[in-house]
């Protein structure tokens, strides 16, 4: 089946919310069309930013601080540890990495399937704070807007729960603080709101998904017939 209209569809949330396994299941359907599409995911892991988050944020199982990076072009150190502004720098950097990889897709695939985006930034390094998280978007206007932004929800216990049982021996330090996670799903909540009221704009549409349902199959059919297909055909 070959797509008629293009579609950004970005899912988000916090850790554990079981944004990652709705990513997946909507890959899965796409799959089942055969309707090709690209999947990223921010970080990415791939570009050298992403690499450098990656070891952030796992600091605790390699043991370090902070990291020490000598820039080629100009023969500087730059040391980055996991003070958010630093932090917001590096997913900042990969994300024009993702994004370029959008844009220079040799298939040209119409349909981008995102595992998080600059929503993610605005929760967890800005804290939701409304007048930074404009500044953000002002300064960086190459940012692809979601045509549709699945926001995915539990309650924080849960949430906490699956995402310490889920990574495992491969949990970072915000997994295993139930406090900050109720700092970003607030600030989650907070952007969301701005949105509503017109404040901000991060999506061109906003699905709300309960993160803890019994039929995860039924609620992603019913997400995937009105949001993706009725969309692209």
């Amino acid at each position: 089946m070959k797509p008629k209209k293009s579609l950004y569809v970005v899912f988000e949330g916090v850790d554990g919310a079981g944004t990652s396994i709705r990513s997946k299941i909507t890959r899965y359907f796409l799959e089942k069309l055969k309707i090709k599409y690209l999947y990223v995911r921010e970080h990415s892991r791939e570009s050298r930013a992403g690499i450098l988050i990656e070891m952030l944020l796992h600091s605790n199982r390699f043991n370090i601080k902070e990291i020490s990076i000598k820039e080629q072009t100009t023969g500087k150190t730059k040391k980055f540890d996991k003070n958010n502004e630093k932090l917001l720098n590096l997913f900042t950097e990969d994300r024009y990495y993702v994004i370029d990889k959008i844009k220079s897709d040799k298939r040209k695939r119409k349909i981008i399937i995102s595992d998080r985006n600059f929503l993610s930034s605005m929760a967890y390094q800005l804290k939701g704070d409304i007048n930074k998280c404009k500044e953000y978007l002002a300064k960086n206007p190459e940012f692809l807007i979601p045509d549709v932004l699945v926001y995915v929800y539990s309650p924080l216990k849960v949430s906490y729960t699956r995402a310490k049982r889920t990574r495992a021996n491969k949990a970072t330090d915000f997994d295993k603080d139930i406090k900050l996670q109720k700092q970003v799903k607030e600030a989650y909540e907070k952007i969301l709101k701005a949105h509503a009221l017109g404040e901000i704009k991060i999506a061109r549409k906003i699905v709300r998904m309960h993160g803890n349902v019994e039929d995860i199959e039924k609620q992603m059919k019913h997400f995937f017939k009105k949001e993706i297909v009725k969309k692209i055909m």
